[in-house]
């Protein structure tokens, strides 16, 4: 699922409230500093999307990185934030 700033709170904190996982990938907003690092984020984006489908307990959503975090570096990316109990848990 595709989410937007506003719908984080609800999507990412709100929903792991309970327990449940929720993965939040950073995407590219747009090319990034090579067509390699391009290539490793689109695989990442690929791989999150097959997990999604083979671990449906897990709540998986995507957000732009500077949707999310303004000024974040598109050298960290990919970036994932693992979420439960309403709290990053992981990165």
């Amino acid at each position: 699922i595709h989410i937007s700033r506003p719908d984080w709170n609800r999507e990412v904190n709100e929903a792991s409230r309970s327990g449940t996982w929720v993965i939040v990938n950073l995407t590219r907003h747009t090319s990034s500093l090579s067509a390699r690092h391009d290539e490793i984020c689109d695989i990442v984006e690929e791989t999150i999307r097959e997990l999604a489908v083979k671990f449906e307990q897990v709540k998986f959503v995507f957000i732009s990185s500077t949707s999310a975090i303004e000024n974040w570096p598109a050298e960290n990316l990919p970036t994932l934030f693992c979420y439960q109990y309403g709290k990053m848990q992981h990165q």
